[in-house]
């Protein structure tokens, strides 16, 4: 498969709101906008909070922009991430598939493929981390199987037509035009009985439609027969970034 190389840019969206004292004005924090009896003490302290203040949201603004170098960085540790063994649900849903060609979309450090590969299946992870791809390199000569690895952006990244037998998506949460442009793409590029399988989270207060529910991500791969349908609250643990009580979506859906 080719594929042009390039850097994917993930974007979070939102910076968390601040609440601030209504003893004094937002837009307008000097020290002669506070009431007279306001020691200069006190004006310092709150002088003090809006630097502070400021610095977080600079900080949140700057992490907005998440590219390859962020999740080089993450990588970089000698652990996993978010662990070696594969997602549950993919393990639960993977078996139901016939083997062939897969392909992991946003794999990360390669728990995913990695099980896959074990199970049977030529798997390819794409991913624009070469840090996180080296990884699941190793990983996957810790376990004795082959990858095949595309350092990719998702929003040039193509799912050629007849190609694969499964495509899976576990949390890899593009954002919505580019998920709906590569979703559309599944009932072409998806053999006869071929399978995709979804996890994502689900955000309600999302207006990106980044995060969407089981609803939308059923209508965006249409037109795939959804096998499993579920969303709800769920337990993760899956290394250090993946745990506790999140909100997800799992599909698994096959073409006829």
């Amino acid at each position: 498969m080719r594929t042009k190389i390039s850097q994917r840019r993930k974007v979070i969206l939102g910076l968390p709101r601040i609440g601030v004292n209504t003893c004094f004005n937002i837009r307008s924090p000097k020290c002669d906008d506070f009431e007279k009896n306001q020691t200069k003490e006190v004006c310092d302290v709150v002088m003090k909070t809006f630097q502070l203040i400021a610095q977080d949201s600079t900080n949140n603004m700057s992490k907005e922009v998440k590219g390859a170098a962020y999740w080089d960085e993450r990588f970089q540790a000698p652990s996993y991430a978010y662990g070696e063994a594969p997602n549950d649900f993919l393990a639960w849903a993977a078996p139901q598939v016939k083997l062939g060609k897969a392909v992991s979309l946003c794999e990360g450090e390669g728990r995913n493929a990695v099980y896959l590969a074990k199970l049977g299946f030529e798997v390819t992870a794409v991913d624009f981390s070469s840090v996180g791809l080296a990884k699941a390199k190793a990983l996957a000569d810790l376990h004795k199987v082959t990858l095949h690895y595309v350092i990719a952006d998702l929003k040039e990244f193509q799912l050629e037509n007849n190609a694969w037998d499964l495509v899976v998506s576990v949390f890899a949460q593009p954002d919505a035009a580019i998920r709906q442009r590569l979703y559309a793409q599944l009932g072409q590029s998806l053999t006869s009985g071929g399978a995709f399988i979804l996890e994502s989270k689900v955000s309600e207060a999302d207006s990106s439609n980044r995060y969407p529910g089981v609803a939308t991500l059923s209508a965006d791969i249409k037109p795939l027969q959804i096998a499993f349908s579920q969303q709800g609250e769920r337990e993760l643990n899956e290394g250090s970034y993946h745990v506790g009580m999140h909100t997800t979506a799992q599909i698994l859906a096959f073409k006829n």
